[in-house]
């Protein structure tokens, strides 16, 4: 079984909200309105970072999305959930300031 599939049962046992929580949309640019898969993206990462299935490991996150599909939205994302854990130091590096911009 993949790991997207280990997910989407969690998911579909009803035990785990298939939302974005509300202190990270909440802090996103008022700009900005997810996208379904934005969405599913973040909360498949929160269901893997927050169960069983990460504990022990590094936790390495690629997100294998089109261009323009807007990944650094759910690096933002990604951000605003590890700065809640207690993270403050985050290093980036982009050629433009677009990841900034998402951000209140």
């Amino acid at each position: 079984m993949y790991l997207f599939e280990t997910i989407d049962s969690i998911l579909k046992s009803g035990f785990v909200k298939k939302e974005v929580p509300e202190y990270i949309a909440n802090n996103l640019s008022k700009n900005i309105k997810l996208r379904t898969y934005q969405n599913d993206a973040l909360v498949y990462t929160l269901v893997y970072l927050e169960s069983e299935l990460s504990k022990n490991k590094q936790t390495h996150i690629l997100y294998h999305m089109a261009t323009g599909s807007e990944k650094t939205v759910i690096m933002a994302m990604d951000i605003l959930y590890y700065y809640k854990k207690g993270y403050r130091n985050f290093i980036f590096l982009q050629i433009e300031r677009t990841l900034y911009q998402k951000l209140k």
